[in-house]
């Protein structure tokens, strides 16, 4: 089996380097061609303009792009922030310390030159895990990892909608749309004491209590398809096409702005992909 700096090696890079390149270009255009249409879309200044022309389009508009801001008439308090919202979240986690090396372990001896791998291992809120190694060249007296956990969470939501002062609309699964997040409204870090002066693997930093909001007041951008029903109750809502859908802080331009830039970033590494991939299949087809 040929290593990674045999021919092998580098055939199978160069075909790796130009598949990523492959997925980078067409994410890239993907994002060119979604701000493109978003830059299409039909902005309104005032909600009342979008309901007198949904008036006049059978209550239909493909995609259309409005800003407002969020009121509910059962607005919740948040319970470490103390601000009024639409939707409260809140997550308990529990930090820890883990030791990264067996360096309780005495008895070993290890020489001066001597060199071995310690692996960091942290976790992420979401879940995911990541393995971080590093190669040391001398003893260490012990390397710490922090991570946390969620223990536990919750979420609150009441009914909400956009309001401009001259109309308003309610957001059909905005919390699956793009752009979509909650402000920081609380963190509170309960600190634990000491339970021993001993040398442990694992030890209690305390608890982070974290409150995410979508405050009462907030100026929100949507873009997506606009209904209106027999009651003249307007609501926006993902394309049925599957065209884009944003619920955003953000205002339009910016959004757009931002979809350009992730579309040029895409652009360069695939060009970086291709290249790296073209010297890789030059060095094996010299050798």
């Amino acid at each position: 089996m040929a290593d990674g700096g045999g021919p092998g090696g580098y055939l199978l890079g160069g075909v790796a380097c130009f598949c990523a390149g492959a997925g980078c270009y067409y994410l890239g255009k993907s994002h060119l061609e979604s701000a493109g249409v978003v830059r299409s879309a039909r902005r309104f200044r005032r909600i009342h303009d979008l309901s007198v022309l949904l008036d006049s389009s059978s209550g239909h508009l493909p995609l259309v792009t409005v800003s407002g801001r969020v009121r509910s008439d059962t607005p919740l308090i948040g319970q470490q922030s103390g601000l009024p919202a639409a939707i409260v979240e809140q997550h308990l986690h529990v930090c820890l310390l883990l030791v990264t090396q067996h360096y309780l372990n005495k008895t070993r001896k290890k020489n001066a030159d001597e060199e071995y791998l310690v692996v960091k291992k942290t976790k992420e809120n979401c879940g995911d895990e990541h393995l971080l190694i590093k190669k040391e060249e001398k003893d260490d007296l012990g390397q710490w990892a922090h991570f946390s956990e969620v223990i536990s969470s919750t979420k609150k939501e009441v009914p909400w909608n956009l309001d401009d002062g001259t109309g308003h609309f309610e957001v059909a699964g905005a919390c699956t749309a793009d752009g979509f997040s909650l402000s920081l409204g609380s963190e509170v870090f309960e600190k634990q004491p000491h339970s021993c002066g001993c040398e442990c693997t694992l030890k209690i930093l305390g608890l982070k209590r974290t409150e995410r909001i979508l405050q009462i007041g907030a100026p929100l951008t949507v873009v997506g398809e606009a209904f209106k029903d027999n009651s003249g109750k307007i609501t926006i809502q993902r394309p049925r096409n599957s065209g884009p859908f944003h619920v955003s802080s953000s205002s339009i331009d910016q959004i757009i702005s931002g979809l350009g830039t992730e579309a040029r970033c895409c652009q360069f590494c695939a060009v970086a992909f291709a290249a790296s991939g073209m010297f890789l299949l030059g060095g094996f087809a010299l050798r």
